[in-house]
């Protein structure tokens, strides 16, 4: 989600520009080449620290910061076998909170489409929320709600599917910015209406979410207070090198908006 994004790099900007330190940005794709290579530009230039969100596949280089000769932070993202300090957003309280808020109005079949979770924490965090919350309220989880795809492509086709079902859902929770943006242009292209025929929520805002023909609702992560954490996380490290690793979990925020409503059974 580049809106997030941006906002946690406008939080690490600010941050650090205040305590006198320049702040260089490499984009890498989660590309694990591309991860080395800027890391190890950042080692030819003596770079004081790094903050970074990885594809997870350099982990035990993260790990070990007297072999990079820099403390780490790691954002957004975890992984089983990732150590260094992480600031990560309460993924799995606003997934509680947002699968909750659609059973209060009544859904009782709610759907969720996620990326791949195996061995990636803070994804497997956002469906605990929701399976948490539907067992809360005496609900089975049915795992045929539960769909995961990668691309982009296939984003519709899931709809297509879940709206295929014998007993269809109600609401759709989209776990992930370009999912949300995915089913919001099937479901405009398809003439599915928001939230007659379907409600939807979504993890983290869209720019100008609140200017749709059905304002959407999400569960809003703090991205800038991540960006001013997580720099100041690493500004510790650097003037405390031995301190032990720092987690650190923020708060989310559930905007509700015009995207679901009410189902009376």
């Amino acid at each position: 989600n580049g809106h997030t994004t941006s906002n946690v790099i406008r939080g690490i900007d600010d941050y650090l520009k205040a305590e006198g330190y320049n702040v260089l940005i490499y984009n890498t794709d989660y590309n694990k080449e591309t991860e080395l290579a800027s890391i190890a530009n950042l080692e030819a230039q003596s770079a004081d620290g790094l903050i970074i969100t990885s594809s997870g596949q350099i982990s035990s280089l993260l790990n070990d910061e007297s072999m990079l000769g820099m403390p780490v932070v790691h954002i957004h993202r975890t992984f089983e076998d990732l150590k260094s300090n992480t600031v990560l957003s309460d993924f799995r309280a606003g997934a509680y909170d947002a699968t909750n808020y659609l059973i209060e109005l009544g859904h009782q079949r709610i759907a969720v489409i996620t990326r791949s979770y195996e061995g990636i924490p803070s994804r497997q965090l956002r469906l605990d929320g929701y399976t948490d919350a539907l067992k809360a309220n005496g609900f089975k989880v049915d795992n045929a709600l539960i769909r995961v795809t990668d691309d982009p492509k296939t984003t519709a086709k899931t709809v297509n599917m879940l709206l295929a079902l014998p007993n269809p859902p109600t609401a759709i929770f989209t776990m992930y910015a370009k999912i949300t943006t995915e089913v919001l242009y099937h479901c405009n292209n398809s003439h599915i209406d928001i939230p007659e025929d379907l409600s939807v929520i979504g993890f983290d805002d869209l720019p100008m979410a609140s200017l749709f023909k059905s304002p959407l609702t999400v569960v809003n992560q703090s991205s800038y207070d991540l960006g001013i954490e997580s720099a100041k996380l690493l500004v510790q490290k650097i003037n405390h090198p031995e301190q032990i690793q720092v987690d650190v979990v923020l708060p989310c925020e559930l905007i509700v908006r015009d995207s679901c409503r009410s189902i009376t059974i």
